[in-house]
């Protein structure tokens, strides 16, 4: 159910960067230059996790991983290091390398997503829906918003704004290589 709650959220979230230029392969090439250095630097360091609650995950709103790492490292005696990391890949500044790791991440989740979504994973989201219908124990209010969420997750892609879409177009020829890096 996380799953289907944070993809229909996905949605949702597109609409915040509607107003965003999409990303570039540029921006892109940037992200995934960076990332083995920054993946060495944080087995140099010992980077403090903040106290995050396990959900933040489910909503793309506050889903900012790259965001919530330079918070972890803004303060830490690695982040001049940190900074000639992403300023040698490419980015002006260590908050536009979050800014489009985020964005990176939400798309890359999103098109995962959207390839998961097998006929069998649709038919447990209706079996979903009905239970969820049938739930005497949830709230009017809380059903209407679970419902809708889950019956977003049906078809994601014909949700998304123009803008959220352009993101994943232009992630896709990065799929294979992210993948690869993500596994290192």
């Amino acid at each position: 159910i996380g799953l289907v709650i944070f993809s229909a959220n996905l949605v949702s979230a597109a609409n915040l960067v509607n107003s965003q230029p999409p990303l570039t392969k540029d921006d892109i090439q940037h992200f995934m230059k960076a990332m083995k250095p920054l993946q060495d630097l944080g087995e140099k360091y010992d980077f403090e996790e903040d106290d995050e609650p396990p959900t933040e995950h489910l909503d793309p709103l506050t889903f900012s991983p790259m965001t919530r790492s330079l918070d972890n490292v803004i303060t830490h005696e690695a982040f001049p290091e940190f900074e000639l990391i992403v300023q040698d890949a490419g980015f002006v500044s260590a908050q536009k390398w979050a800014s489009v790791g985020d964005r990176v991440m939400r798309a890359y989740l999103a098109l995962r997503m959207i390839a998961e979504m097998t006929p069998e994973k649709k038919l447990e989201i209706q079996k979903s829906l009905a239970e969820i219908e049938n739930n005497a124990y949830l709230s009017p209010e809380t059903k209407k918003l679970i419902l809708s969420r889950l019956r977003l997750t049906l078809d994601p892609a014909t949700h998304m704004p123009a803008n959220a879409k352009a993101d994943q177009e232009i992630l896709k020829p990065f799929m294979e290589e992210l993948e690869r890096l993500f596994e290192e």
